[in-house]
């Protein structure tokens, strides 16, 4: 009988509270005339990374944006632009990671950290 008075009691509580709603905040913005924009990265790298090897593109690329909106455009601060895959090339490069891995005994796997990190840098 108690918990039944308690659940009873709790249901009726929870039912008067009114609903709960997130905050709308404007977005994070910046002006191309503020100081920080000019500090903002640019990664525009069009360029394939498979098999270990950094490979040139001439393919379609993909905007990257931040987060951070553009104050006069009201958009994603564009920092860059990046390879825009194909079908093939994305398998091209599956194909390059499986066969790097090797069920964890390849050369990737195996490879320390450091190593790691120089071969993508």
């Amino acid at each position: 009988v108690l918990l039944q008075l308690l659940h009873s009691s709790l249901t009726r509580a929870i039912a008067a509270m009114p609903a709960f709603q997130c905050p709308a905040l404007p977005p994070a913005s910046v002006a191309p005339s503020d100081e920080v924009y000019k500090s903002k990265p640019d990664i525009s790298e069009a360029f394939k990374f498979i098999g270990g090897q950094r490979l040139p593109w001439a393919g379609e690329t993909t905007e990257v944006t931040s987060p951070i909106v553009d104050s006069s455009t009201d958009k994603r601060t564009v920092i860059g632009r990046v390879a825009a895959f194909q079908e093939a090339d994305a398998v091209e490069a599956v194909e390059a990671a499986a066969k790097a891995w090797d069920r964890g005994q390849g050369c990737w796997p195996q490879s320390t950290l450091a190593e790691r990190i120089a071969a993508v840098r």
